[in-house]
């Protein structure tokens, strides 16, 4: 075992040596220049990655290169039989993110997820409703980060159906490959090429690939032996548990900082570790935990919560809990509504729902290369990085309870 020791720390000061040899190149900002990032927010599903990929689908799209895009998503996410006769790409059409369809009734529907969460059968009233308009030859692309599948609970009564009907799509892999594609078709037409590029780096940012390629390609060559390999593969195990680590902390850190400011958080609620040991070792995560804390009683055995959850993103809102299940708030609750929605605008508006955001400082826990949640490996900086989130959610809730208390 020490000979094990060893080795790992011998493979560790290699790689140390391969990152201080690029290390100007990764931190140079050459590439910091974005058109994208400088319009949008990176991660803005709907007025920049749909609108984008939108006009890049679509045939008579301003790019002038009619189908061709079209056809090699098409082809990168295995879908061969789609006739690309009189096709027609939409965008939000009946809340459908793209919806592509053509004149032999067959309609592609393209529902991108960045780190929103899935809507009550969602996936279901998409489908429903292109049935209704005559479509009989209906596919679902399900696109995400890293290629997650739809929910049960947004696939609805298509569940039984899912392999069929749903195709995943990765921006990581997929529709990197997509890019390098259209690159390549757009060689001369050089801002066309341009933009392409643009996208596809802000792609890499996104999904945690936004290195030098000598320097991953260096390392893999000192990875191609099989000695090195184990030991990678010891040191990936360690990761995961390191990543568990890091998150647990968080949670108990933010629990306590919340409690010092008088908040009762419900034991039932509260993160352990076997929750987050399942985000990272289940095959469908267990991305359903967090911290409630409850706020008032209101109306018939209801409770109106604070709640801090994590998917991929930590994000944290109002919502209303009835026999122990929770429901977010809508227009039927009156003055709730109103004094969220006018108090917090910047707060995220789903389907059928809102009242829910992103903090200040993102962590992001299901990205292994998120540098926040590097970060908190640090005692002192997850220290700081908790009791800002602790301030921020205290302020938010102070003003809320300020302007509650004075409608009652």
């Amino acid at each position: 075992m020490s000979d094990n020791m060893e080795e790992l720390k011998k493979l560790l000061e290699e790689v140390r040596l391969i990152h201080f040899k690029y290390e100007k190149i990764l931190k140079s900002d050459e590439n910091d220049f974005n058109i994208f990032s400088i319009l949008r927010n990176d991660s803005d599903e709907v007025n920049l990655h749909s609108r984008f990929i939108y006009e890049i689908l679509n045939p008579a799209g301003v790019h002038h290169k009619e189908g061709i895009f079209l056809e090699l998503f098409l082809e990168t996410v295995g879908i061969s039989d789609f006739a690309m006769e009189d096709v027609i790409v939409k965008r939000e059409y009946k809340k459908i993110d793209i919806c592509i369809t053509n004149k032999n009734r067959q309609a592609i529907i393209i529902e991108n997820k960045i780190y929103a969460e899935d809507q009550d059968k969602q996936i279901q009233r998409y489908y429903e409703t292109m049935q209704q308009e005559g479509f009989e030859d209906i596919k679902i692309i399900y696109l995400t980060l890293h290629g997650d599948e739809p929910s049960s609970q947004s696939m609805g009564t298509l569940e039984n159906n899912k392999d069929e009907l749903i195709s995943t799509m990765s921006y990581r892999n997929d529709v990197d490959n997509w890019l390098n594609k259209c690159i390549k078709d757009a060689a001369t037409f050089p801002t066309l090429r341009e933009t392409f590029v643009q996208y596809r780096t802000l792609i890499q940012k996104l999904t945690g690939q936004y290195h030098i390629k000598g320097y991953i390609m260096e390392i893999k060559d000192l990875l191609m032996d099989e000695k090195n390999i184990r030991l990678a593969t010891d040191i990936s195990q360690a990761l995961t548990e390191v990543q568990i680590e890091i998150q647990y902390q968080f949670w108990k850190e933010l629990e306590s900082c919340l409690e010092n400011k008088n908040y009762h958080i419900q034991n039932e609620s509260k993160v352990s570790r076997k929750h987050v040991e399942s985000y990272y070792t289940k095959s469908k995560m267990n991305k359903g935990y967090g911290i409630n804390i409850n706020l008032s009683d209101i109306y018939n055995n209801e409770k109106l919560l604070f709640q801090i959850l994590v998917h991929n993103n930590v994000y944290y809102g109002f919502f209303v809990e009835k026999n122990g299940k929770s429901y977010n708030i809508d227009s039927k609750y009156g003055n709730l509504f109103n004094i969220i929605n006018e108090i917090y605008s910047n707060f995220q508006i789903s389907e059928g729902s809102f009242c829910w955001r992103y903090p200040t400082r993102k962590f992001e826990f299901n990205n292994v290369n998120d540098e926040n949640v590097f970060a908190l490996a640090d005692d002192s900086t997850r220290e700081k990085y908790v009791m800002a989130l602790a301030d921020e959610i205290d302020n938010i809730i102070i003003s809320f309870k300020k302007e509650y208390n004075a409608q009652l």
